[in-house]
C-alpha cells in the first residue's frame, strides 16, 4: 500500500532492497530500514563503506541520492548492525551527511 516504499541498491550487493515505512498521516516522516547500505550511524557519512561492498563507488552515489531524498522528507534511519544506535535523524551540514538525535533502542507501548 501507500505506507511502504522500496528503495534498491546495487553497490553493496546487486538487488539489495530497503523498505521505508511512511507515516500514514504525513509524507514528511517515516523510517527507512537501512539494511547493509547504511549498517550503522558511522556509515551515514558518504565515503564510509564496508570492505566487502561489491561496488563501493556506486554505493556512495546511492547513499547520496537516498539520503538527499530522505533528509528532505525528514525520514529517520533504522540501523541493523549498530550496537549503540538503533535509530537516528539525518543531518546535512556543508555537504556532509551525519546521523543526529540517536536513540539506543526503540521502546513501544
Amino acid at each position: 500500500g501507500s505506507s511502504v516504499r522500496f528503495h534498491y541498491s546495487h553497490g553493496h550487493t546487486p538487488g539489495l532492497m530497503l523498505a521505508e515505512i511512511v507515516d500514514a498521516n504525513s509524507e514528511h516522516s517515516g523510517v527507512l530500514f537501512c539494511a547493509d547500505l547504511i549498517p550503522g550511524a558511522a556509515w551515514v557519512h558518504l565515503p564510509v563503506t564496508m570492505g566487502y561492498d561489491r561496488f563501493p563507488e556506486m554505493l556512495i552515489d546511492e547513499k547520496r541520492a537516498i539520503l538527499t531524498e530522505l533528509h528532505g522528507r525528514q525520514t529517520r534511519l533504522f540501523f541493523t548492525h549498530d550496537p549503540n544506535v538503533a535509530i537516528a535523524d539525518i543531518d546535512l551540514q556543508g555537504g556532509r551527511f551525519s546521523a543526529v538525535n540517536p536513540q539506543a533502542e526503540l521502546v513501544g507501548n
